[in-house]
């Protein structure tokens, strides 16, 4: 059997994400299983330090939240280190979550389509009460979005990534909040336009882009901004908006009763969204909801659909870094201008072996190798 790397009391297993400055991967401890996020030291200071704030930041704010509807936070370390197996050291920091097990709500958007009105109504209900939940703790999420709505094994609600997460109070406590975070499609027209905003508020808009996304699996617009064509119909002309949504869609996709609730959400108009509380007395809202046998038979399927795209997607990736390493490869063999390996991107290595010519991009790399069978005789 191969031997894993271990971060303290934890075996590592399997990667389950990657961020811009983070990876995450499976762990293990006493036969439980964790999602363990962690950062390597050695990364340049200023990268390291916008990192490490955003870490702190997420987990001061988990340690004090614990809801059913949220990924739960178990520790965090500064003094980590990572011992590969073959007897490696790397330092990082890092911090041990719930492993939620079922994946991105967006995965099975994207994957195995829409969702009908109960089906939505089931998740968006969960996912108001798990928001009501962090702002009634006192904080705003700010990055709202389908890649952070996770699922349980029993395909229940999860809220994540709190790394852009704040006090709804602010630094000064007046309540307003000045810097722009967040995802760009879900991001409120306030917070684009660069003027002081309230947490909750913004936090109801990306709420109203998700349920949108949910019902229609895509967006409704790229940015809330009256640059954006399909947000100043919204704004500017309503009813035609939503003709053109509708248009393609089977009949009856935006009830009078959802787009009353949507266009509440998605306001322009901060003090036009409706609270919490007004939502949950919605007529869209209040309506009929399916049952948990109804949800377990048919994410079962849905599930086996984004699974088969997962398979795809790990079997493309590892196609892809195969055919990297072997153009870094014969790059770092053939040249003596530089030190090259394969951590390099394509471009630097390029730019090292052929500094007096433009980079060019990796497919016509390794087709003009293969035309004169470099490649194949760098394998022999």
């Amino acid at each position: 059997m191969e031997a894993k790397s271990r971060l303290g009391e934890y075996e590592l297993g399997r990667k389950l994400g990657s961020g811009q400055f983070s990876k995450v991967r499976e762990g293990v401890k006493a036969n439980e299983k964790y999602a363990v996020k962690y950062m390597k030291k050695e990364l340049n200071p200023h990268l390291s330090k916008t990192c490490l704030d955003l870490i702190n930041n997420e987990v001061k704010i988990m340690s004090v939240l614990n809801h059913p509807g949220l990924v739960k936070f178990y520790e965090y370390s500064e003094k980590g280190v990572i011992e590969k197996a073959k007897g490696k050291n790397i330092p990082v920091l890092y911090l041990v979550l719930e492993l939620v097990t079922g994946g991105e709500l967006f995965d099975y958007i994207a994957v195995s389509g829409s969702f009908s009105d109960k089906f939505a109504r089931y998740y968006f209900k969960q996912f108001i009460e798990a928001l009501e939940y962090v702002h009634n703790k006192g904080f705003a999420h700010r990055d709202i979005k389908a890649e952070n709505i996770l699922l349980d094994s029993n395909y229940k609600l999860r809220l994540a990534d709190f790394g852009f997460s704040i006090p709804i109070a602010g630094r000064d406590g007046s309540g307003a909040l000045r810097t722009a975070k967040g995802t760009e499609g879900y991001m409120a027209p306030e917070i684009l336009a660069g003027l002081p905003y309230s947490g909750e508020k913004v936090d109801l808009f990306a709420g109203g882009v998700l349920l949108f996304i949910m019902i229609a699996q895509h967006p409704p617009f790229r940015r809330a901004s009256s640059r954006d064509s399909f947000y100043k119909l919204f704004c500017q002309h309503n009813d035609l908006f939503w003709n053109k949504m509708a248009s393609g869609k089977p009949a009856n996709t935006f009830t009078p009763e959802l787009k009353e609730l949507l266009t509440g959400l998605m306001s322009s108009n901060p003090g036009d969204r409706p609270s919490i509380a007004d939502i949950k007395k919605s007529k869209w809202f209040t309506g009929t909801t399916c049952t948990e046998e109804e949800v377990n038979a048919e994410f079962a399927t849905r599930k086996a659909k984004v699974e088969e795209e997962w398979r795809t997607k790990a079997l493309d990736a590892s196609k892809k870094k195969k055919a990297k390493e072997q153009v870094l490869g014969y790059l770092s063999y053939n040249t003596t201008r530089g030190s090259i390996n394969v951590e390099d991107t394509v471009s630097n290595a390029v730019k090292k072996a052929f500094p007096t010519y433009k980079v060019i991009p990796l497919l016509k790399i390794a087709c003009w190798m293969r035309s004169n069978n470099l490649i194949h005789s760098r394998r022999t």
